[in-house]
């Protein structure tokens, strides 16, 4: 059995993590996309996954802004210009 097929957000709506990558997302389904993920077995996995393909919505407990700012402070530091 796979690790995703034990995913909390399995049994939940798609939708509700989608609600981050609207034009306005709604701030309570964000929040209560990101209590799912809480507790997931898969969040590591999940959030690894999102931020490598740049996914958009909540996945591994955040949103596509936080993961790309967690890609960057994690990013190697640039190199010399020339």
């Amino acid at each position: 059995m796979s690790l995703w097929n034990n995913a909390a957000c399995v049994a939940v709506n798609a939708d509700l993590f989608a609600a981050a990558a609207a034009a306005v997302p709604d701030r309570h389904s964000v929040q209560a996309a990101k209590a799912v993920c809480g507790g997931c077995r898969a969040r590591t996995t999940c959030l690894a996954w999102a931020t490598a393909t740049d996914e958009s919505g909540v996945w591994g407990g955040l949103d596509q802004n936080e993961r790309r700012r967690l890609r960057r402070r994690s990013a190697p530091p640039a190199g010399p210009r020339s």
